[in-house]
């Protein structure tokens, strides 16, 4: 089971492991973001940093950002994400204009990826809500499985 990221109803969920590498060293690259349900908001918005949509980067469900990895990076650290009790996917698209060498430039011929990843939404808790790891090891346990810390690769 891939559970992805946990977060808890209409409470806002940081991330500070999403950050994008490539080779196109100071060049700009283009980074969209979309959730399929729920909202976005970038950690911060660095000097240089352009956005291609009408979006500011604030409570969205897709933005088009253009900078160099850097300013998106920073942008992207602390970013913060909140949705409805279910499932939800956050995809991350990035282009780079073809600065390592394919598609000299062209648009979108040089190289691209695109991952995504699930957002398991929890119901509101009350008080302090449990950590990542005691929801998985809670989930196992139900299961009669072996411990969130076996099943982790």
């Amino acid at each position: 089971t891939r559970f992805g990221v946990i977060a808890y109803h209409q409470l806002w969920k940081f991330f500070t492991d999403l950050w994008i590498t490539d080779d196109s060293g100071y060049n700009d690259v283009e980074l969209h973001l979309t959730c399929d349900t729920g909202v976005m908001t970038l950690g911060a918005w660095p000097e240089g940093l352009e956005f291609i949509n009408a979006t500011n980067g604030t409570e969205t469900q897709h933005m088009r950002l253009y900078g160099t990895l850097d300013e998106i990076n920073k942008a992207l650290y602390q970013m913060k994400y909140k949705g409805s009790e279910g499932k939800a996917t956050i995809e991350v698209f990035v282009y780079d204009h073809g600065h390592s060498g394919m598609g000299n430039g062209e648009a979108y011929t040089g190289l691209s990826a695109r991952a995504s990843f699930p957002i398991t939404i929890l119901p509101a808790c009350d008080n302090t809500c449990p950590s990542d790891l005691e929801v998985m090891q809670t989930f196992y346990a139900d299961l009669d499985g072996p411990s969130w810390l076996e099943n982790s690769n």
